[in-house]
This record gives structure tokens, C-alpha cells and sequence, in this order.
């Protein structure tokens, strides 16, 4: 077993999105490559913002998608757990490790405590504001006694600790980033970071360098937008004197919607569960979030979650942005769904459909369900869409009359179509009537033979037999119609047309 450790890191405030997914994916994807462990930790430490179920949520997608972790929070039979030798795995219960951390960067003069205000703090930042400035901490508070902080704390003044940005201004702070390669920072360009909060939480800066050493974390995956942060991660390793367990920064680019603007609800992005709500498999939408920023070479595209597996490495993920393509990733659905054996897509769909579903309903007769199913699998692209396309193989079809003439877009107004219609629906049923095999094939030869009996295009015997067997302008042949509903059923359907027509 490989000693690569990776951790996702989600915090319980919103809905899981595509681009935190993608990062649990490719964490999955490269401890699964080595053998390492994939680890979920949860960062619960901001606890205005916690939304509820917001974490049985993550599990779920995850568990979904294949891609559980098998270290830290995890979910089992529908149970959250811990599990590993390295929790607690929630960061609200590791208050006192924070505090131990960050007690000893104050001993070492390496952090110290602030009482400004609130409002102070908003003037500072609305001044910075108006002079077009980043705001930055004015270190007001780096310059008081060590009596003076002793005597603010004895009187129970509200304080938070901040990092000590080590000087001089023009001082390099430097970190390898796995696609980006080494970047360095001037150490007076970043601000003297809160790292424990008025309520003794820990902001992320603190907890992560803390977490990422404890657990042993030894490559941290994460959006390109923690670039900025890292600089200050590596102060916080150096202080603690722990700079040789900074790990392998991997820092992934954003994904972009059609609009290359970051990936959003207005896009039409949903979440994990949403999308398999409405019926996309599991398969297809991992295959998608994998391909976003990661390219294994050889023009390879539709994959399996274990061949990607074996073939994925750092090195192929694109520091370019890559964009979300509901078109592409509904062309990977509708492929895997055809991949699918018919009992499968049988199985898959009636998982996916509730129990009142008429799905479930239909399926009653499972040999009719698989035989009815297997002529609309090819149109599929979602799951979502069998029940519309097996309707008229379960409920007698409602149409207009007009929909049986194949020519009727070709027709002069006022011109009379109905007998010429009805007259080849007549024949057709006849013809049907004779046959004592219902094969396709005997089907076939006989409809085609008869329009060459009745000297028409073929067309014009197939159309209106199709349209009295489903009601719909798009179906699947009529030979497969006929087949599945059988012979019975067949001529009621024709004859019910044929009725329609004499009432027209």
C-alpha cells in the first residue's frame, strides 16, 4: 500500500456543486491510482453559516458517484460514522488541538492577540476601500505590552489571535504547486490573518495546516482559489516547525459554464443529486467531472470509474479552465444507458422511480416491460425519459385523426385524404390477419410486399399503422411496434384508427 494520503475537506454549509465534486473525484482518483487513503474530514467550524443535512448530502452524492472515501467521516447503509485512527474528523471537536497550536505561535512571538472592534475593523476596511487598497490589519495591536494584553484578557475583553507575518516587507515566501510550478510571494503582501475567532473556533487557515500534519495529509487537491491563502499555510508550517510536512499543493483550475464565467446555478448547474433525480446515471456524470481539467491522452473519453482508476495522474490535469457541457454530458448519459443489457436498464430504472411511478406499475409483467423497453433504449437519453416513450405500450394512445395521413404537410388545403387513409390501414389489417407467425421479419415481408400490391410507397402502409399504435409523429419502426404489442393488441389499435377515421 502507497503512504499517499489525500482529504476532502467539505464544510456543511450549502449544497455539494460540481466543482467541489470534481475535487473529491480526483482525490479519490489518485489515492485509488497508488493505493493510498482517501480521507473526509469536515470543517464545521463556521456555525452561522451551517445549513442541515448539508453533509448527509455530500455522503450521498459521493456514495452514488462510487467514490466514497474509505478514511474519516463516511457513510455506511445509510449511517454516518468516523472511522481511522486520526480523528476526530470534525473539526468542531478538535477546538482544543487548534488552541494548543495556535498558544504555542503566540509563545514564540510568532502570533498575538487583537481586541480591536468590529467597527474599527469595517473603518479600517471601508478606508482601504475608498484609496483602492486590499484591505490589511494596521497591526494596532502587535505593538501592545505584554502586560497590557494580560491585563485586557484578565478583564474579559473580546480578542481574537492573529498570524505574525514574518518581515521584512520585501521578504519571499515560496510553495511548489504541482501545475503551476514554484511561486513566491512578498510576505508584505499578506495581511495578519485571523487564526482563532472571538468564539475560539479556528478560521480555515489555522485548521487545515493543523489537520493536513496531524492526519498525516501528504497531496491537498483544492480550487485554484486558495492560491492566495497558501503562502500563508507555509508561515504556519515554518512557525509551528513543521516545514517538512508541507504537502504536494495541487491547485485545480475552476470549472467554467458555457459563458467561460465560473460554474453556477444560472448556468443550469445542479447538484450531484439533483442530476440523478432527473435521471442521469452515475457512470456518465463521473465520467464528465473527470474529463473537467484532466486529460489521460490517447483521445480517450468514455471510461470506466476503475479505469480511471488505474490510469490517472497528476500530470494530465490542465491548469486551464475547463468548461461544463450539459449537451456532452447528455451525449455520455444516452451511451451509457445504451451499454446497458435491457434487464439492466430495467433494474436501473425501476431504482431510480419512485413506487408510484407508473414505471413500477408497468413493469408487473416484467417480460412485456424488457420487451417494450429494449425498442426505446437506442432514444434514450435520460432515465427520465422511458416513461413518456412507454406510454402507448401501456395506455391505449390519443391522437388526432390528421396525424394518421403521412402526406397531410404535403396536401392541398381542402384536400380529401381520409379514404386513401382508411384504405390502406383496411388492407394493412387484413394482411395482418393472415399471418400466423409475428416475427419481425414475417412482419416486414408481409407490409412491404403488400404495398407493392397496392403499387404505394411503403410509407404509406407503415405511417398510419404506427400512428394508430402509439399516437406519436417519433417511435420506434413499426415492425418493432407490432412485435412487442403482439398480434392482438395490434389489429385492436388499427381497428380503432380505422373507427376514427369513418368518424372524421
Amino acid at each position: 500500500m502507497s503512504n499517499i494520503r489525500v482529504r476532502f475537506a467539505p464544510s456543511p454549509t450549502g449544497e455539494p456543486h460540481l466543482g467541489s465534486i470534481r475535487t473529491a473525484l480526483f482525490d479519490y482518483l489518485l489515492a485509488k491510482s497508488v493505493g493510498g487513503d482517501f480521507v473526509l474530514r469536515v470543517e464545521d467550524t463556521d456555525r452561522s453559516r451551517f445549513v442541515e443535512g448539508s453533509l448527509e448530502r455530500m455522503l450521498e452524492s459521493l456514495e452514488w458517484l462510487g467514490i466514497s472515501p474509505n478514511e474519516g467521516v463516511i457513510r455506511e447503509n445509510g449511517a454516518i460514522r468516523e472511522k481511522g485512527e486520526y480523528g476526530p474528523y470534525y473539526q468542531s471537536k478538535r477546538l482544543e488541538l487548534y488552541k494548543k497550536y495556535v498558544l504555542e505561535l503566540v509563545k514564540k512571538d510568532l502570533a498575538y492577540y487583537c481586541f480591536c472592534t468590529p467597527e474599527r475593523l469595517e473603518e479600517m476596511r471601508q478606508k482601504a476601500q475608498a484609496e483602492k487598497k486590499p484591505p490589511k490589519y494596521d497591526r494596532l495591536c502587535l505593538n501592545l505590552s505584554k502586560e497590557e494584553v494580560e491585563n485586557r484578557l484578565k478583564n474579559g475583553e473580546k480578542y481574537v489571535i492573529r498570524l505574525k507575518v514574518p518581515g521584512p516587507e520585501n521578504k519571499k515566501i515560496f510553495f511548489h504547486d504541482a501545475l503551476r510550478g514554484d511561486i513566491e510571494v512578498e510576505a508584505g503582501t499578506i495581511d495578519d490573518q485571523v487564526l482563532l475567532k472571538t468564539d475560539g473556533f479556528p478560521t480555515y487557515h489555522l485548521a487545515v495546516v493543523v489537520d493536513d500534519y496531524l492526519m498525516k495529509i501528504t497531496d491537498v487537491l483544492r480550487g485554484e482559489e486558495w492560491i492566495s491563502s497558501t503562502p500563508k499555510h507555509i508561515i504556519l508550517y515554518d512557525g509551528l516547525g513543521i516545514e517538512s510536512f508541507v504537502p504536494n499543493f495541487v491547485h485545480l483550475p475552476v470549472v467554467l459554464g458555457p459563458d467561460k464565467s465560473k460554474l453556477s446555478k444560472r448556468h443550469g448547474a445542479k447538484t450531484v443529486l439533483e442530476y440523478r433525480s432527473e435521471g442521469y446515471l452515475p457512470e456518465a456524470l463521473v465520467n464528465i467531472l473527470a474529463l473537467l481539467g484532466w486529460a489521460p491522452g490517447e483521445d480517450r473519453e468514455i471510461m470506466s470509474l476503475e479505469t480511471m482508476s488505474k490510469i490517472f495522474k497528476l500530470e494530465d490535469i490542465n491548469k486551464a479552465s475547463p468548461v461544463f457541457d450539459i449537451q456532452k454530458l447528455n451525449h455520455f448519459n444516452g451511451l451509457y444507458i445504451r451499454k446497458l443489457s435491457v434487464a439492466e436498464l430495467a433494474d436501473r430504472l425501476l431504482e431510480w422511480a419512485p413506487d408510484s411511478s407508473r414505471l413500477t406499475k408497468w413493469a408487473g409483467d416484467r417480460n412485456y416491460f424488457e420487451k417494450a423497453l429494449k425498442t426505446i433504449q437506442e432514444r434514450m437519453v435520460m432515465l427520465a425519459d422511458a416513461e413518456g416513450m412507454l406510454e402507448f405500450y401501456f395506455e391505449e394512445p390519443k391522437y388526432a385523426a390528421k396525424l394518421l395521413d403521412v402526406k397531410r404537410d404535403k396536401r392541398e388545403k381542402g384536400e380529401k385524404w381520409e379514404e386513401e387513409v382508411r384504405a390502406a390501414l383496411e388492407a394493412s389489417l387484413t394482411s395482418l390477419s393472415s399471418l400466423s407467425s409475428w416475427t419481425l421479419s414475417d412482419l416486414e415481408t408481409n407490409l412491404r410486399g403488400l404495398a407493392e400490391k397496392l403499387d404505394i410507397k411503403a410509407g404509406q402502409v407503415l405511417w398510419p399503422i404506427r400512428v394508430a399504435l402509439t399516437g406519436l409523429e417519433k417511435s420506434p419502426s413499426t415492425f418493432e411496434l407490432l412485435e412487442v404489442l403482439g398480434q392482438q393488441k395490434s389489429q385492436e389499435r388499427i381497428s380503432q384508427a380505422i373507427k376514427l377515421l369513418n368518424k372524421s
